[in-house]
């Protein structure tokens, strides 16, 4: 199994997706009584599909590296500890900053603290979304993908015809199913599996008609099934990753490498930041308060991924995937 290089478009687009959610719930803290609104909307109408683009992603990029990794379904349970250590931790850090930051408001105006125990103790495994960090509503749906790609990625690599003809379009008959939506990760699989063909066409694995076939009729059940928008950042993600293949500047890869601290941390310290001075803004000056929170959150998700990040993407390097040893055939002795 040849080993696949790292995609600069991989981080280009988690850069452009994390700003995109940034500008969308700024924007629209920003666009009440300003004259500027009907731009500010646009950038949280628009910027949310910022989502959408994430999902795609996650479809390439988890297939990816579970190739890298040589990975077989004898290593599922060290694939999810991976998953854990080096995104888990990171989101229990900044549920914790969530929850102390939500404390200052009751302090301040002598109301209840709107979270409890139980609720506290759900949103440790996602089971409950706290009202100062609402964007954690896409990481459970992330970590349902997690569990399910630990097992369809070896369908996908040993039997990758039959996993495209027939698996997908069930999986999406399966998505429209009324009860099957309510386990949210149905309601966006269209997007994470546009990734996993894409991850299909690159590695060149299975019939490369078919592939194209399928994701053009994903992208098209897209386009038919969602608001145009996704479905067109969807198309644009997947053909970046397939098709830009250049060097990407690294200042320009900046925002990607941080990109899951930036998702993290925006809404509560951004939201608040901006809630601050705005009451004394002038009319004009809502570009410059939206630039420059857009600065301050780069700059302390760079000290998140450094200090947060960087250590729990250590401590995921040390489970490896266990190779399967092959066994050389015993030779008997010849009778003379």
């Amino acid at each position: 199994m040849q080993k696949v290089q790292r995609l600069d478009s991989l981080d280009l687009l988690r850069g452009i997706a994390a700003l995109m959610v940034c500008t969308c719930h700024f924007g629209g803290e920003l666009s009440s009584r300003n004259s500027y609104a009907s731009i500010l909307n646009a950038f949280h109408d628009y910027g949310k599909f910022g989502v959408q683009m994430f999902f795609v992603i996650s479809g390439f990029v988890i297939p990816l590296s579970l190739y890298n990794g040589k990975f077989t379904i004898s290593n599922y349970f060290t694939f999810i500890q991976k998953r854990i250590a080096r995104l888990h931790i990171p989101y229990l850090v900044a549920l914790l900053g969530s929850l102390i930051m939500m404390s200052i408001s009751p302090i301040l105006r002598h109301t209840p603290y709107p979270e409890n125990v139980f609720t506290i103790f759900q949103s440790l495994f996602y089971g409950h979304i706290p009202n100062n960090n609402p964007v954690f509503w896409t990481l459970l749906i992330e970590w349902q993908y997690y569990f399910f790609i630990g097992i369809f990625y070896c369908l996908l690599v040993k039997y990758p015809k039959f996993s495209v003809g027939i698996v997908i379009p069930v999986l999406i008959l399966i998505s429209r199913i009324g009860w099957i939506s309510s386990v949210h990760f149905f309601s966006f699989i269209t997007f994470f599996l546009i990734g996993n063909v894409g991850f299909l066409i690159y590695t060149k694995h299975g019939n490369v008609l078919l592939n194209r076939l399928i994701l053009a009729g994903l992208i098209i059940f897209s386009f038919c099934s969602y608001e145009i928008a996704p479905a067109l950042v969807s198309i644009l993600t997947i053909l970046c990753i397939l098709f830009y293949k250049k060097a990407t500047p690294k200042p320009l890869l900046f925002p990607g490498k941080i990109s899951y601290a930036i998702y993290l941390i925006h809404w509560p310290i951004g939201i608040k930041f901006l809630r601050l001075p705005y009451p004394i803004l002038q009319q004009h000056s809502v570009w410059i308060m939206l630039v420059f929170t857009l600065l301050m959150i780069i700059f302390l998700s760079w000290y998140f991924n450094k200090w947060i990040e960087m250590p729990a993407e250590k401590l995921a390097g040390k489970f490896k995937y266990q190779q399967k040893q092959k066994t050389l055939p015993v030779r008997l002795p010849q009778l003379a």
